[in-house]
């Protein structure tokens, strides 16, 4: 009877043990699929967002969120889906749960200076990149999104320094140099806006557009005959390009260049017929020549 006793004890022993190898095992096997689970979630997530299929790549990663809160990686890509959308609101909300993570992740400052531009609120929009580039001050897109901040608040000055820095490593950049001429233009300094404008040509050099801007900066810095030579450029690329015909015939008149003057009207005159103002100008200068002798003897 006693042995029988023993015996039933030491089954339970037993049975207790083996429950709780399971339950210990058990529980690792959860904790490891929990482990598992986000690297797969964001897996996915990663090939729909390189695919650009952005909804459903916020699926994935909100499932990855569900299994591990405190994954950064997780959530910047989430505020990179979402800025994509175009919803930059929301984008905000990631981008600053990664900074709370990550305090010294210059590219989600970076991105936050990107989403806070979109919203046009390029003052917030400063202070994120400026800590961008404080920890990192060869992050040289910042200086473009810094540019594009001082622009549209008119801010001038600032915004050449920005476009500059970012230049020196990206010289080719065609649209930081339109906006960096357009900023010389704004404070009357078109001497660099001619430079700019060169440097543009260079790698666009059948631009009608920039010979008429060129053209129209050497006007105001009275250098006549080069402005002349920029918008025969202009002409001869887009032989229809009216203004480039008035701004000649008011330099002619200007200097008194009657003759060419008169030419430049009558070939504008073959694009537009009806142009009043090249009308005006040939009768005006018909009367010109036929009153300037009458001067001359005076």
């Amino acid at each position: 009877m006693r042995k029988n006793i023993i015996l039933i004890i030491l089954i339970i022993l037993v049975l207790i043990l083996i429950f709780q190898s399971q339950a210990i095992s058990s529980s690792n096997q959860n904790n490891e699929e929990k482990i598992k689970f986000t690297p797969f979630y964001s897996g996915i997530g990663d090939d729909y967002l390189d695919q650009g299929k952005y909804e459903e790549a916020i699926q994935a990663f909100e499932k990855a969120i569900q299994e591990e809160q405190n994954e950064s990686y997780v959530y910047f890509q989430l505020g990179y889906c979402k800025f994509e959308l175009g919803l930059y609101e929301e984008a905000v909300e990631y981008f600053k749960k990664v900074i709370d993570l990550v305090p010294d992740d210059e590219s989600a400052y970076y991105n936050l200076g990107l989403c806070y531009f979109n919203l046009k609120n390029y003052k917030e929009s400063i202070e994120y990149l400026k800590r961008a580039i404080e920890i990192d001050k060869d992050y040289i897109n910042c200086y473009k999104i810094l540019g594009h901040c001082y622009y549209s608040l008119e801010n001038y000055s600032e915004a050449i320094k920005s476009y500059r820095k970012y230049l020196k490593n990206n010289p080719d950049d065609i649209s930081v140099l339109y906006n960096l001429s357009d900023c010389y233009v704004n404070i009357d300094n078109y001497s660099e806006a001619i430079g700019c404008y060169k440097e543009i040509l260079k790698l666009d050099p059948e631009n009608y557009g920039l010979y008429f801007l060129l053209g129209l900066s050497y006007y105001h810095i009275e250098e006549y005959v080069k402005s002349i030579e920029s918008l025969n450029q202009t002409i001869r690329i887009k032989p229809d390009h009216i203004d480039a015909y008035s701004l000649i015939s008011e330099i002619y008149l200007l200097l008194k260049r009657y003759t060419p003057a008169v030419e430049i009207c009558e070939k504008a005159l073959k694009v537009e017929p009806e142009n009043i103002e090249f009308n005006l100008k040939l009768g005006w200068v018909n009367n010109m020549e036929c009153f300037e002798p009458l001067f001359r003897r005076i």
